[in-house]
């Protein structure tokens, strides 16, 4: 039976598309305002979330406004959630499927703030605008992204080309030589074995692997 209301939901050709489609383990889309980034960041975490028991992802923007304000990630995450069998509940700034599966949306103010995740297991985080988070805030919530529903942990983000990166904390790997790592379309982190960075798919071979052909 068809139903006259049913829709369908896709990407956009292009970057956002192809940030959708990576298999990496951190994938960082890095594009200027408009580009499809936040929608794309939206749509990641509806692949998993009303089909795998207790999935969960939480986006991560630096204040409460920036998840609030008109047009930012709530708003945008009501455009898509509520027609994907979404249940939203407003005090807790959250979304609820009915077999167990949730995203949260939440900010990292200050520095302690990551603290308040102690204990915490997160199968997907997403990172809003990476470049307002301190290095510090981004390699702790690395170590809550972890999985018992049986999807493996991943983490997702979104930059705005040409600013600063996490500090220095990725100074230590750049994908292309000569390259300085304050630019994020190639500054990578070496906490996970493949790293993309979208609109400029390219796989990076793991640190380790880069390091023993550096020794040939």
């Amino acid at each position: 039976m068809a139903f006259p209301f049913a829709e369908k939901i896709a990407a956009q050709p292009g970057p956002q598309t192809a940030f959708l489609r990576s298999g990496a383990d951190i994938c960082i889309y890095g594009g200027a305002a408009g580009g499809g980034k936040t929608a794309g960041l939206i749509l990641e975490p509806l692949r998993h979330v009303g089909r795998v028991a207790n999935f969960t992802a939480v986006f991560f923007r630096r204040t409460m406004p920036q998840i609030t304000n008109p047009g930012a990630l709530w708003d945008e995450s009501l455009n898509f959630y509520p027609r994907l069998g979404g249940t939203a509940h407003l005090r807790l700034r959250e979304w609820r499927w009915s077999r167990g599966g949730k995203i949260k949306f939440s900010h990292l103010q200050f520095e302690t703030t990551v603290y308040d995740w102690q204990g915490a297991q997160i199968t997907l985080i997403c990172f809003d605008e990476l470049t307002h988070f301190s290095a510090h805030q981004f390699f702790y919530m690395v170590s809550r992204n972890r999985s018992t529903c049986g999807v493996r942990p991943y983490i997702r983000a979104t930059c705005k080309p040409g600013r600063r990166l996490l500090g220095r904390r990725l100074s230590f790997v750049v994908d292309r030589p000569g390259k300085r790592a304050s630019d994020p379309r190639h500054a990578v982190a070496r906490t996970r074995p493949l790293i993309y960075l979208a609109p400029f798919l390219r796989p990076v071979a793991p640190f380790s692997d880069r390091r023993k052909r550096a020794a040939r």
